[in-house]
């Protein structure tokens, strides 16, 4: 595994997590702006990147921000034709103790997506089964209320 921070990450790491990206994904789901972002995150010491080779070749990546108390999970890849095996789980962990090296109290994987759970909108197969591997790193469930306030105003005018 190999952990890429502000002072070792470059441009070409980036571009290469995202072709692993855009072959995996079988498509194009992110602009060129906004791993250009993520790579200027890097630089900044707000994020920092995770790469996981097998036979010298990139299998798994992995993108965590963080700030002083919180790290976040934020976007991955991993070869599909070795999902029988591991790849992400490695990742998953060594980010975990590097964002506690870092100082950060909290390590985020995001929503956790319930199959029965009344929301705007039915989950899908996919974001069920990726809430499943990220609630299998343990931790805690936490509820979050989300608050809409219509104020009246048209966006439009």
């Amino acid at each position: 595994l190999k952990i890429l921070d502000s002072k070792t990450i470059t441009w070409e790491y980036m571009q290469e997590f995202h072709s692993l990206h855009i072959r995996e994904a079988g498509r194009e789901t992110r602009s060129e702006e906004s791993w250009k972002r993520q790579y200027e995150m890097v630089k900044a010491d707000e994020a920092f990147v995770i790469f996981g080779t097998f036979e010298n070749q990139l299998v798994s990546a992995g993108f965590f921000s963080y700030n002083k108390t919180n790290c976040y999970y934020q976007v991955s890849a991993s070869r599909r034709d070795l999902f029988d095996k591991p790849l992400f789980h490695a990742i998953m962990w060594t980010a975990i103790l590097y964002a506690k090296n870092l100082g950060c109290r909290w390590f985020e994987v995001g929503e956790k997506y319930f199959p029965n759970h009344p929301a705007d909108k039915i989950s899908t197969t996919k974001e069920l089964g990726i809430s499943n591997f990220k609630s299998g790193f343990g931790g805690e469930t936490r509820m979050f209320l989300d608050l809409t306030l219509d104020n009246g105003l048209d966006s439009a005018s």
